[in-house]
């Protein structure tokens, strides 16, 4: 479906997709879009998977890509009503004094 937008309607925006798929918690989509498409904003991608509650895929976004817009994540979370990922960012991330942002 992502290829078919691409090659009939000219999507060109890969970052902005690579958020929504993580919204939607397409890890697929998402590799798909980075290995392919060159997607690379991966604070914007986190701010996504927070909004949708994908705890596993924000992981990933954080170790395996470099993600550290925890603060923003956070609020994206909470936006979405999801009281354990803000609660996970908040002691892992933000008030984690041993990590360094």
């Amino acid at each position: 479906m992502a290829q078919w937008l691409i090659d009939t309607k000219g999507a060109t925006d890969f970052d902005w997709a690579l958020s929504g798929a993580c919204f939607g918690g397409h890890k697929e989509l998402v590799q798909w879009l980075i290995d392919t498409k060159g997607a690379t904003n991966f604070d914007w991608a986190l701010r996504g998977a927070c909004w949708g509650g994908h705890k596993e895929l924000a992981q990933w976004l954080i170790d395996a890509k470099g993600a550290t817009d925890f603060y923003r994540a956070l609020h994206d979370a909470r936006l979405g009503g999801h009281k354990e990922l803000v609660q996970w960012l908040r002691e892992t991330y933000i008030c984690n004094k041993k990590r360094k942002l």
